[in-house]
């Protein structure tokens, strides 16, 4: 009698880009995720790119990005190139509060941040 190991299929996830639903095994989501750029650790990453005032609360997709606070995020929601790498960018994905918090304590605090 033979034993044949069986592997574990990857599980699916679906992820929704620019309207469509893409079927993504968790591996590649793993990936996908990995080859993200890690967050800021510094004042200058963790800043707006377009204001440059206020801390970042959202990252370009699919480029991952960290580019915009809320209000320059609504005037470029859209889509557009990216300010940091270039690319174009379908879709801004808002950060999760704990990436957000880490981000606004590199950033001080100024009367006239918008």
């Amino acid at each position: 009698m033979s034993v044949t190991a069986i592997s574990p299929q990857p599980t699916r996830k679906t992820q929704q880009t620019a309207g469509k639903k893409i079927a993504m095994s968790s591996d590649e989501d793993d990936d996908f995720m990995a080859s993200l750029p890690r967050l800021p650790t510094t004042k200058e990453g963790a800043t707006c790119k377009l204001c440059k005032k206020v801390p970042v609360e959202y990252r370009a997709m699919p480029c991952g990005c960290f580019l915009a606070c809320q209000k320059c995020a609504m005037k470029i929601a859209s889509g557009g190139k990216c300010k940091l790498c270039h690319r174009f960018f379908i879709q801004l994905s808002r950060l999760p509060d704990d990436q957000k918090r880490s981000l606004a304590a590199l950033v001080p605090a100024t009367p006239t941040q918008h």
